[in-house]
């Protein structure tokens, strides 16, 4: 007999091999056989075996051997599911990108689009042609030379998040290799975490988690698409819901390190209260609702009249504005230790906690008279709070303010001529006004009173939409236009002031706030932020006047949260989110939302180096590094026990298919007939023996084998196994039938050759 097989492409001569050589066969029929079964691992659906004249030949059709250069194909739902996942994480950073950034990812989106929708017009089975090279080599450019035009105002960090952007979204156009979808996932699943440095709310947090989640999905279905989605799904769960033990334990016990490096962020604009201000800025503020920060108190807490939130005193004024520096340089007398005096018997002091959001800048919030509230935050000369760093994520403090304490009793005249000193030839009218006053009013305390009465009683206007100033002048507002909000009030106030030489400064901080009874805090927003003045008295030291309240009780009342609202909604317009977002109900369901992120907040996010030492030293006691290292070895360990406990008494039992327990079966009653095979080789290699005995017999042997291994290694879909295996019950079926003509007892095959 002779073997025969024989490729597409080439043929070489046979060799024959004797049976005479017993131990030659067995070596060339063991070759043989490792040969079939490697190309039916390769592509066994592609293998057919055919018998002509006791030849058995075996034919290789359409093959292309895989390799580095394959091009690697998803399908059309998994491309949609691909560009779903890629939208949304890029949307992350819709507030980060810039705008030309972000039209060119639009673009690339466009254009994946596109691209699947022809792949589906045209019915190519999900098979999508690769993008041209010049088309990415011009997105590429393009991206490229945006970030280089941008790369100086965005800084390190938005440059490396905008650089990533880009690769992720147009990485895709070249998923050639199987590799390539691999590093998407990767760079997908990066992403989500760089989205976290900018925004760390619950709620964000849960998007975050929810696109990680089906990044995971793809990749599971991509990579096991034949196992039983819900099957996976719920081992999967099972895996969380025991991480999640493990989680909590690393994030209370485990060391937290104060990082040894600083995010280079660039300087970003974040709507809130700058380090300058002019006529209109503040009203501009009104309009936002984003929150600036919480505050939960200790026990009593002040009026809302009286919640005066101090961010920057402002002693520097340029005709145009107020700062609290002069050419961006900080006066120096601002490093000296606040100077204020507390009586000894004044027991009034209110101890509350503030929890700031993200604003990329320096200053912190208190009532008067605050403690500096920790070591990374201090105190000015000004009573003024800063931090250390850049507020680039959630801030918690502590704080105790005491509202009686005397502020700068004593003053020298240095300082007295400084707080009362103008530019030359600025608003000379009001200048005119002050010296009037002085001359008229020997007692300071009265010509305050009468400026606050004129305000009062003459026709001033408190408005979100004040005329213009011509170089923001104070002359034009105080005797023209007489139309303004708390800036225009404050420094005009101020201005005065100094020209009646009574020491005078500005205070731009936030008035107020929404007591949220859900979560037993106030919420201070952007629309909150407001304007004063302090003067200087003596004896008295540093006094705070609002000439706000004057003009608009209502502002510093305590239902002032009430008094803008009809403004805001009469500017936004009647069907606006200002005005569907006042109703009651929808109000507490908003309450009720941000009480949870509070906690978030409170409980997570601020949950640093020396949150953690104290709750440790009040869990543990003294020693408590070791003793947390020790729970935490403890907690590992007893992770991997409940895991191996899991897999000992939880192994999944093989049950194996009916297909295959037939097949079995088969070849038992072909070794009962002297057809046996060793361990470690495959059934095929049963195919020559059976040959020798019946050709037919051979050839239905064949395909039953090259249907098994279809059946094992393949990835069918549901229904196609279903089909396979009850088309494959039947050939074995068939196969039984032609047992009683093959018995090999006597051992003789014959001579075999090998053709190749």
């Amino acid at each position: 007999m002779r073997l025969a097989f024989r490729w597409r492409t080439r043929k070489l001569a046979p060799i024959t091999v004797s049976s005479t050589s017993n131990n030659a066969y067995e070596r060339w029929r063991n070759l043989v056989a490792d040969m079939i079964e490697s190309l039916r691992a390769r592509m066994p659906s592609l293998v057919e075996f055919k018998v002509r004249d006791k030849r058995v030949n075996f034919s290789m059709f359409d093959f292309k051997k895989r390799s580095g250069t394959e091009h690697y194909q998803l399908s059309l739902l998994n491309c949609w599911l691909l560009l779903l996942v890629q939208t949304l994480t890029l949307a992350l950073f819709v507030s980060e990108l810039t705008t030309w950034m972000m039209a060119l990812i639009a673009l690339s989106i466009i254009w994946q689009v596109a691209r699947i929708h022809a792949a589906k017009q045209k019915q190519r089975q999900g098979k999508i042609e690769a993008t041209p090279r010049l088309i990415v080599a011009l997105f590429a450019l393009t991206g490229a030379g945006i970030i280089i035009v941008n790369g100086q105002s965005l800084g390190l960090l938005l440059s490396m998040v905008h650089l990533i952007c880009f690769a992720y979204a147009i990485k895709a156009f070249e998923i050639r290799k199987r590799s390539d979808f691999y590093q998407l996932i990767l760079i997908g699943l990066f992403l989500h975490a760089c989205a976290l440095i900018f925004a760390q709310n619950i709620w964000f947090a849960a998007i975050v988690m929810s696109l990680v989640v089906l990044n995971f999905a793809l990749l599971f279905r991509v990579f096991a698409a034949s196992i039983a989605v819900p099957i996976a799904y719920r081992e999967t769960g099972k895996l969380l819901l025991l991480s999640i033990p493990l989680a909590a334990a690393l994030f209370v016990f485990f060391p937290r390190l104060s990082p040894f490096w600083q995010v280079p962020l660039a300087n970003t604009a974040k709507t809130g209260l700058g380090s300058d201000v002019r006529p209109g800025d503040i009203a501009k503020l009104a309009l936002s609702d984003e929150l600036a920060f919480r505050v939960e108190f200790t026990g009593d807490s002040p009026s809302i009249s009286k919640m005066y939130w101090r961010a920057m005193t402002m002693p520097f004024y340029n005709g145009q504005s107020w700062s609290r520096t002069q050419n961006n340089q900080a006066p120096r007398y601002l490093l000296a230790e606040p100077n204020f005096q507390i009586a000894a018997n004044d027991t009034e002091s209110y101890s509350y906690q503030i929890m700031v959001e993200q604003s990329n800048q320096h200053w912190l919030f208190a009532l008067d008279t605050a403690l500096a509230p920790s070591n990374d935050a201090r105190q000015l000369a000004d009573f003024s709070l800063i931090n250390n760093q850049p507020l680039t994520k959630t801030k918690s403090y502590q704080v105790v303010s005491y509202p009686n304490a005397i502020r700068e009793p004593e003053m020298s005249q240095v300082f007295q001529r400084f707080y009362t000193r103008l530019p030359a030839d600025v608003s000379p009218k009001l200048q005119a006004l002050g010296q009037e006053l002085a001359g008229r009013y020997t007692n300071k305390q009265a010509l305050i009173n009468h400026v606050l009465a004129q305000y009062r009683e003459q026709e001033y206007f408190y408005t979100l939409t004040p005329p213009l100033l011509a170089n923001n002048s104070l002359d034009q507002f105080y005797f023209d236009t007489r139309s303004g909000f708390c800036e225009h009030y404050a420094s005009s106030f101020a201005f005065l002031m100094r020209a009646a030489g009574i020491p005078a400064r500005l205070v731009t901080g936030y008035l107020g706030g929404e007591r949220n009874e859900r979560g037993n805090y106030f919420a201070i927003y952007q629309y909150d932020a407001h304007a004063w003045t302090e003067v200087w008295l003596p004896e008295l030291g540093w006094v705070t006047i609002d000439p706000t309240s004057a003009v608009s009780p209502d502002r510093v009342s305590d239902n002032m949260a009430d008094a803008l609202r009809e403004q805001r909604i009469n500017l936004a317009g009647a069907f606006s989110w200002e005005a569907f977002s006042s109703a009651q109900w929808l109000a507490k369901i908003r309450m009720q939302i941000e009480a949870i992120d509070y906690q978030w907040n409170r409980l997570v996010l601020s949950y640093t180096v020396e949150k953690q030492s104290r709750f440790l030293k009040e869990l543990l006691g003294s020693g408590s590094f070791w003793k947390s290292t020790a729970i935490i070895i403890a907690v590992f360990l007893s992770m991997f026990v409940l895991l191996w406990l899991r897999g000992f008494y939880q192994q999944p039992r093989l049950v194996k298919p009916r297909w295959q327990l037939q097949f079995e079966a088969l070849l038992d009653k072909l070794t009962a007939r002297g057809l046996k095979r060793e361990a470690h080789q495959v059934p095929s290699t049963l195919i020559p023996a059976i040959s020798a005995q019946n050709s037919e017999a051979a050839i239905l042997f064949a395909k039953l084998c090259t249907e098994y291994d279809a059946l094992r290694y393949q990835p069918f879909t549901k229904d196609e196994l279903e089909a396979k295996a009850k088309g494959f019950i039947q050939s074995c079926k068939a196969f039984n039938k032609h047992l009683g003509k093959i018995n090999n007892r006597g051992g003789a095959l014959g001579t075999v050759s090998i053709v190749e």
